[in-house]
């Protein structure tokens, strides 16, 4: 049934009728036929023909409106396009990314000053012998100890972005229920750029990152990681570089920290003991090892058929992130009905002050 509307007031209000069209003229036919002889017979008539057509009318200006705004004609009998019956989802859906994974393993340092333009780590070495005295010795058979400062430079980069709006486009989207944060989106951008950075660095600029740092211990393995390598093997293989600083350093340096490649990372937790189907390689590692307390997985690791593993040790001497200066947004600028804002940041790569306490060995997978 369709309610019809016609003007119930001389404000020119439109107010629902709950008769149909049908109805409404049976109506106006049974009065008039139940008074045939009232003087009001011709104006009831008149009355009744207005009235409908005041309805048709109306009727017709309803659905040209409709029309006007949906682009598309319609008729008493068809008012539902395909957008009509369309259900849009309030929650728009972002993209997703790689984690940043580095972002929070590294420890940040600001240390360094925003106006810096290089940074610069000194290293002071030390060393001697020393003599069992005799009295007959003479002062040039005593010996000395010995002192050595060297120093490290480093450099900075600035990374910057930038996004562009204007008055009407952010009074479209407003209207549409589909406001975007660009600040979001451009900071997001900068952490993943940032997050690169600290794995491989810039070096020609003096930035170096985790896989490119100049003084860090690298060894290769010599073992190819496939599904034929054996529980035993592949254990082997990581219980030998976990102690290599401790062994080589003769204990002044024990990293605590294994950061794997994702793809290192998930085949060594799922390789299966043959006795024992509850206990991987990765459990029984972190079972033996008395140094190496945490491992984690860091997809930025993985690079073609090879994937990295990161021995460090979890401290400011470690490893840290040196960052001047962080996300940074200035005030927009302002052209016209338009505006661009930009953002930066100042990036120092990262320093390793202890580089023998950590280790870069290459795995080779199959994988």
């Amino acid at each position: 049934m369709r309610l019809v509307h016609f003007n119930a007031d001389a404000g020119g209000r439109m107010a629902p009728c709950p008769f149909t069209i049908d109805q409404l003229e049976d109506l106006f036919d049974d009065v008039a036929r139940a008074c045939p002889t009232l003087p009001l017979d011709v104006a009831l008539h008149q009355r009744r023909a207005d009235m409908l057509d005041h309805y048709h009318r109306g009727e017709r200006a309803r659905l040209d409106a409709i029309a006007s705004t949906t682009g598309r004609q319609t008729d008493a009998g068809s008012l539902a396009g395909p957008q009509d019956l369309e259900h849009r989802y309030a929650q728009v859906i972002t993209e997703r990314h790689k984690r940043p994974t580095w972002l929070g393993l590294a420890r940040r340092n600001s240390e360094v000053d925003v106006g810096a333009e290089t940074h610069r780590q000194d290293i002071l070495k030390v060393g001697g012998e020393v003599a069992v005295y005799r009295p007959e010795m003479s002062a040039a058979e005593i010996p000395t100890i010995d002192a050595e400062m060297e120093s490290v430079k480093f450099g900075t980069a600035i990374y910057v972005t930038s996004w562009k709006g204007s008055i009407f486009e952010e009074m479209s989207l407003r209207y549409a229920g589909r406001m975007i944060n660009k600040a979001t989106i451009a900071r997001g951008v900068m952490e993943r750029f940032h997050n690169q950075r600290i794995v491989y660095g810039l070096p020609d600029d003096k930035v170096y990152g985790i896989l490119n740092y100049p003084y860090c211990p690298r060894a290769t393995s010599g073992l190819t990681l496939d599904s034929n390598t054996s529980f035993d093997a592949a254990l082997a293989e990581l219980d030998k570089w976990a102690v290599w600083a401790q062994e080589q350093t003769g204990q002044a340096f024990e990293p605590d920290t294994l950061a794997l490649g994702l793809k290192l990372y998930n085949y060594f937790n799922r390789k299966l003991h043959s006795q024992n189907p509850n206990v991987t390689v990765l459990g029984r590692f972190l079972e033996n090892n008395d140094q190496i307390t945490r491992v984690v997985a860091a997809n930025e690791l993985d690079e073609g058929s090879s994937s990295y593993g990161f021995f460090y040790e979890d401290s400011s001497e470690g490893l840290e992130d040196v960052v001047p200066a962080g996300l940074t947004i200035l005030p927009a600028e302002v052209s016209a009905f338009g505006n661009r804002t930009y953002m930066f940041m100042k990036h120092g790569g990262v320093v390793e002050r202890v580089p023998a306490a950590n280790l870069i060995v290459e795995f080779t997978r199959s994988f």
